[in-house]
């Protein structure tokens, strides 16, 4: 692995813990820092695949978008019950993982977030309208699956 691999796993850390501090601090992700960053990491994604490969694996990047756009259109459909910004940091984590660390890491933090909703109930500090926010529980997931695969 060279510097540059380096280089993108830390702003991949940083994107991923700024968008889970606006998602808790703010209920809201910023739309324009995802733009800047989710640009920043795909043409770095693109750069460093070109010159460790020699080609960027389009099929994977496919793969990868599809569980983004099917929670985007949920969103849209749910009158945002589940966040666009959530949506489309899924369908960048395709870009940028591909398929199946996506479909894995959303896996595992539906599952972490139901653990923690369960916890709310028994500790009865659930309430009817309480919105929790996904992108921390998805930041755990990447990382798990990270760790796993």
């Amino acid at each position: 692995m060279n510097n540059l691999s380096y280089f993108f796993d830390f702003f991949l850390v940083v994107f991923y813990v700024i968008m889970a501090y606006q998602d808790i601090r703010y209920k809201f992700i910023s739309g324009k820092f995802l733009i800047i960053m989710g640009f920043y990491l795909i043409s770095l994604k693109i750069y460093l695949e070109i010159n460790i490969f020699g080609y960027v694996n389009l099929k994977d990047v496919l793969f990868g978008i599809i569980p983004g756009i099917f929670i985007y259109i949920i969103s849209i459909l749910s009158d945002e019950k589940i966040g666009k910004g959530d949506g489309i940091i899924i369908l960048l984590t395709g870009v940028l993982f591909g398929g199946l660390t996506t479909i894995f890491a959303l896996g595992i933090s539906l599952f972490v977030i139901s653990l923690f909703g369960v916890t709310l109930i028994l500790l009865r500090k659930y309430k009817r309208n309480l919105k929790i926010p996904f992108i921390p529980f998805f930041s755990v997931g990447i990382l798990i699956t990270e760790v796993l695969l």
